[in-house]
């Protein structure tokens, strides 16, 4: 499926082996509707336990595709233009 992240295309494929590519799919989808994410709504998405979701949302971070910002307790990743 291809996505409106073209700028950073790139450097997800490059970050992410397949697999983890067909896992982030979801979250990846879901910020391109919503701009933002939370921890929270991204364990429901996945159906992943917190420190797997937490995982890859910082590889989505490392790909240069989201920007985390709040505090531990209070996440919220935002796509980056």
């Amino acid at each position: 499926m291809k996505t409106s992240f073209k700028k950073n295309d790139r450097s997800l494929t490059e970050v992410l082996t397949g697999a983890n590519f067909k896992k982030v799919m979801p979250l990846v989808e879901y910020i391109e509707k919503n701009g933002k994410i939370t921890l929270h709504e991204a364990e429901e998405i996945i159906g992943k336990s917190t420190s797997a979701t937490y995982r890859y949302l910082a590889l989505l971070v490392d790909a240069g595709v989201l920007e985390r910002t709040g505090n531990t307790s209070n996440l919220i990743y935002t796509r980056i233009l």
